[in-house]
């Protein structure tokens, strides 16, 4: 994982736990709506972040495979 989204990823992580305790305890319906909204928001920047690792790693992929048939050939 690259350094640079490290200390993002730990932040979101311990941000998405506190949110979670306090949206089990939250009665009002409004704050539980807001708070549910934040983890969404968390949530799908994390999906964000790791489609776009799984595209690096797709073009690394493809670039040792062009290079093996290079080797072979």
């Amino acid at each position: 994982m690259p350094e640079k989204l490290a200390p993002m990823t730990m932040k979101n992580r311990t941000r998405l736990r506190k949110l979670c305790s306090r949206a089990i305890t939250e009665n009002d319906p409004h704050r539980l709506a807001i708070l549910l909204m934040e983890i969404d928001d968390i949530l799908s920047e994390a999906v964000d972040e790791i489609a776009g690792m799984l595209k690096d790693v797709e073009q690394v992929l493809k670039k040792r495979e062009r290079s093996s048939r290079i080797h072979l050939a």
